[in-house]
């Protein structure tokens, strides 16, 4: 059976409550021209890699690469930053909130063992520098970028324990993630 899977790191409640409130203001900003299919905070998280669909062997193999990674990083704290956007030039597709690493840039770090041992065995991944971000809408239509800015986004700390292997599901409502496997960082 096929599955359209993921690696991310999760968040926790308070920033889901924080962004959440993020969106409404962002919302209360747009007009009816302007359409963002705005996520649901219980869903939110920050993707390290989209690899797309996969078969359950595949699953297996990815599976143990998120195991290896989680075993040589210990959890690592972030913070919200601000509202910002994809492309950061001209017209926005994506709306996020970008993340504050800790020193050692942990998160950067497990994103990339996490590429290298994708690609070692096989798997495509994208290759664009990663940022980490949390995404809070996909514009459907255009909208004016001057109304994402001012936009005040409390510097919400959080703990990054865990790497999740998840399968992305559409329905009717959007895309619900279901966990395939959670990998505790080393302690």
């Amino acid at each position: 059976m096929t599955k359209r899977i993921f690696i991310a790191f999760p968040v926790n409640d308070a920033v889901r409550t924080e962004l959440g409130g993020v969106i409404r203001v962002l919302a209360s900003r747009t007009d009816r021209t302007e359409t963002v299919r705005w996520v649901d905070p219980a869903e939110m998280h920050i993707t390290a890699h989209f690899l797309g669909d996969f078969e359950s062997v595949d699953t297996e193999n990815i599976k143990r690469v998120c195991e290896a990674v989680s075993r040589e990083f210990k959890p690592s704290v972030a913070r919200l930053k601000a509202v910002s956007a994809f492309p950061e030039h001209g017209a926005p597709r994506v709306i996020t909130v970008s993340i504050i690493e800790d020193h050692e840039m942990t998160l950067r770090r497990i994103q990339a063992a996490l590429g290298v041992r994708l690609v070692k065995l096989g798997y495509a991944i994208d290759r664009r520098v990663w940022t980490p971000h949390i995404t809070l809408g996909r514009v459907k239509t255009e909208i004016n970028p001057e109304k994402l800015k001012d936009i005040e986004v409390k510097p919400v700390e959080f703990e990054i324990q865990s790497i999740e292997l998840l399968e992305s599901q559409r329905d009717q409502n959007g895309a619900h993630y279901e966990p395939i496997q959670i990998c505790k960082l080393a302690s």
